[in-house]
């Protein structure tokens, strides 16, 4: 049978009675009163993924799906584990206005008219019948013009009903759930979605919890928010209007806050396919693991995306001097950030970037009138000859082979400063 929210199903009803009279009288098996129950804690661990959704869809109205109590939006400081600070949760995000809706909490029964920018919804699905998952979905994904976020656990909760069952009342395995959303996400294809999925492998050490992300493809986000989304890396105080900054500090003007050097363990907070162009001046050198970097950049990036790279040269006394400095690049570096670079080793790379121009910026008191292969002579012997190296990138998707005969070249430009 199919139900909808004008014909719920009889568990659903059901389920209603139980969570209203829990934040009436408190989860009793746990001991937890009724003002610390439902309070919408659970945003605060997604609060910097939302951040970044809103950043890339320039969204500034939010509806939070479920929002228990709705404590998470009173006026306190909200802080990104990186020393920044906002006295609330919508000056942390920049919005303009968060409507909370639950319909088991009084205060916020009411249904919401009208849509909104974007849609988040936080450890709510899992506590929905399986029968009315599909159109609740359906409900949350209406509701948004340009995006939606959501969480999923896949194991029992902690909290049990008043009836002695377990509040997660729909515990289903990862691919139950990206099947239903994808089919879900398709009928909205305006929409960018990002949902992450938290599971509990339980071992010998006990358990561990794995998150699984899956969301839009294809630069819905951009789509979402009707522009190209230009992302700039490691941006410091020089920021870009127009582009989402992002930067390791919380730095006035910064979207994000994100340690670049985490790719490896963490993703980039942006959906597949979604970024049209990025900038990075002068932070790869600062990389200890550019691979997992890069990678992570070519998963963000469109097909044919532009990524500009400005780096001090590596034969010059500023790529050493910096002690923050890691790595010195050259004019050939770059291609290693592309397969067919891989043909004789694999290292787990899987991301694939195409040199186009390798620009070197010379001194111009010294090599003015000089020709262009005089120039490289003197770069190719001496130190010091490059001021700086610009590189300009195009993601190649799919990704080709690790094959040496695809290698290509690019072209070389002299330019004098």
């Amino acid at each position: 049978m199919s139900y909808s929210r004008a014909n719920p199903s009889p568990r659903y009803l059901e389920l209603q009675k139980l969570y209203r009279l829990m934040h009436e009288e408190g989860e009793k098996f746990l001991g937890v009163p009724a003002e610390d129950t439902f309070l919408g804690k659970s945003l605060l661990p997604q609060a910097h993924r939302i951040k970044a959704l809103i950043a890339t869809t320039g969204a500034l109205t939010i509806l939070d799906y479920g929002s228990g109590k709705g404590k998470q939006y009173e006026p306190r400081i909200v802080t990104d584990g990186a020393g920044g600070e906002w006295p609330s949760m919508m000056d942390y995000w920049g919005v303009d206005e968060v409507v909370c809706y639950d319909p088991c909490y009084a205060p916020y029964s009411k249904y919401p008219g009208g849509k909104f920018d974007g849609v988040i919804s936080t450890d709510v699905l899992e506590h929905c019948p399986e029968e009315d998952v599909p159109w609740i979905l359906e409900e949350i994904f209406g509701l948004a013009t340009r995006f939606v976020f959501a969480n999923v656990a896949c194991y029992p909760a902690r909290k049990r009903l008043p009836s002695g069952e377990n509040a997660h009342c729909t515990i289903r395995p990862v691919e139950w759930w990206r099947d239903l959303l994808r089919g879900v996400a398709a009928r909205h294809p305006g929409v960018a979605w990002e949902v992450w999925i938290q599971s509990r492998v339980d071992g010998p050490d006990g358990a561990k919890f794995v998150e699984e992300r899956i969301g839009s493809r294809e630069g819905a986000s951009a789509q979402a928010a009707g522009r190209e989304v230009r992302l700039h890396l490691g941006c410091g105080k020089s920021i870009l209007p127009g582009w989402v900054n992002l930067d390791a500090r919380p730095l006035p003007g910064v979207d994000v806050v994100f340690d670049l050097d985490d790719c490896a363990r963490t993703p980039l907070p942006f959906p597949d396919d979604s970024v049209d162009e990025i900038l990075a001046s002068h932070v790869i050198e600062h990389l200890s693991r550019p691979l997992p970097f890069m990678q992570e950049l070519h998963r963000v990036a469109k097909p044919g995306a532009r990524a500009v790279f400005r780096v001090p040269y590596g034969a010059s006394d500023e790529a050493f001097e910096d002690p923050t400095h890691v790595r010195p690049y050259f004019v050939n570096s770059f291609g290693f950030f592309s397969q067919p670079y891989y043909w004789r080793a694999d290292y787990g790379y899987r991301g694939d970037w195409l040199t186009e121009v390798v620009t070197l910026l010379v001194d111009a008191g010294k090599y003015d009138g000089k020709d262009a292969a005089y120039v490289m002579s003197e770069i190719r012997s001496l130190r010091n000859v490059v001021k700086e190296m610009v590189v300009e990138l195009k993601a190649v998707k799919p990704i080709r082979e690790p094959k040496a005969e695809l290698q290509g070249g690019y072209r070389i430009e002299i330019k004098l400063v």
